[in-house]
């Protein structure tokens, strides 16, 4: 008995530190606008961070505890059944946010970014430390992705803001597209002619068309598929480099083509009839 306590035992000790160590900082915010004037200016600087992050994380709380009051409401009723009379999930929901002082649609958008990013929200020294980082990167296909692009950001820029963040994730949005197997297939057979990269399937030879109508990035996507398949592997051009062509130096080509420098990109000559779509 003794033992099934301790768990919830340290997790309240825990708790009452943390919320002490809250209300003392509370307590002392008058004492410490009051003492400002008096401090160095190093002193000035160093509390002003301490603040940022302080406050820069408060929403990760806030999450935190709105994704756990979710996860007890579902175990309650059930994952998956639909409070169509809102006298459930719904309900429990619009209390939480009231005790919270909260619209429902926070605490739904709250959970959302704590179960999404939950693995990245609890490490130190997170280079995005604002919410909007996080709101911006749910508005694309892949958010994971999109906070990975943020990052990157952040890192060269220090000044790369949730602004910044928005319009780079409606750039991400524009250049998602689904794949279509038929476009796949065809792409498939481009490489098994010889065409091993995406500037040599983008155009024919012959013609000049661009008979997929993709650009060269989304033609990448198909080669990252096809390897994924086990069908294609990338590697390094051999043989003479093609200076015209800009001399790529990775080729996607089948996987049972034999492992030889004689192989390079080209493109091949291909007969169309009447119909541009057959190729």
């Amino acid at each position: 008995m003794t033992t099934a306590l301790e768990p919830r035992s340290k997790s309240t000790e825990m708790l009452a530190k943390i919320i002490d160590g809250i209300n003392r900082l509370d307590d002392a915010r008058k004492d410490l606008m009051d003492t400002l004037p008096h401090l160095e200016d190093e002193e000035i600087i160093q509390t002003r961070m301490g603040a940022r992050a302080l406050g820069a994380w408060s929403w990760v709380i806030e999450c935190g505890c709105d994704a756990e009051m979710m996860k007890r409401v579902e175990v309650k009723r059930g994952r998956g059944n639909k409070d169509v009379d809102q006298k459930g999930k719904v309900a429990a929901v619009n209390k939480h946010a009231y005790q919270c002082g909260q619209q429902p649609a926070t605490i739904y958008r709250n959970v959302q970014i704590y179960n999404t990013f939950q693995n990245v929200l609890i490490v130190q020294n997170n280079l995005l430390e604002e919410k909007g980082f996080y709101e911006a990167a749910l508005r694309t296909d892949n958010p994971p992705a999109a906070l990975e692009v943020f990052a990157r950001e952040k890192d060269k820029n220090v000044f790369f803001s949730v602004r910044d963040a928005y319009r780079e994730a409606e750039k991400l949005k524009q250049k998602t597209f689904r794949l279509s197997d038929s476009t796949l297939d065809k792409v498939w057979d481009r490489i098994q002619d010889g065409c091993y990269t995406a500037d040599a399937i983008l155009k024919c030879g012959e013609c000049g068309k661009n008979i997929f109508d993709l650009d060269a990035d989304q033609i990448k996507l198909y080669m990252e598929q096809l390897v994924g398949s086990g069908k294609a592997e990338w590697r390094d051009q051999g043989g003479k480099t093609d200076v015209g062509r800009g001399g790529p130096t990775e080729l996607c080509v089948p996987v049972d083509l034999p492992a030889g420098s004689n192989y390079r990109a080209y493109r091949p000559t291909v007969e169309y009839g009447d119909d541009s779509e057959e190729f």
